[in-house]
């Protein structure tokens, strides 16, 4: 029986290993090679386009009652 129990805790910490190693690739897929391979792509679509900057005019409706 022990040596069941054995098994069924390897296999436990086995399983739970795989599933970290996978949350740990999937959210650097997902987080961080998508967006700047999604950004780069963008950057070399539209080379004229401003990436950051913020333009002092306004657009739209000002907040003042």
């Amino acid at each position: 029986m022990l040596t069941a129990m054995n098994n069924s805790v390897k296999n436990t910490a086995r399983l739970l290993g795989a599933g970290l190693r996978a949350l740990l690739a999937l959210t650097l897929a997902t987080g961080v090679l998508y967006p700047l391979a999604v950004t780069g792509i963008a950057q070399g679509l539209f080379p004229g386009r401003p990436t950051a900057r913020r333009s002092r005019r306004t657009a739209g409706s000002s907040a003042r009652p």
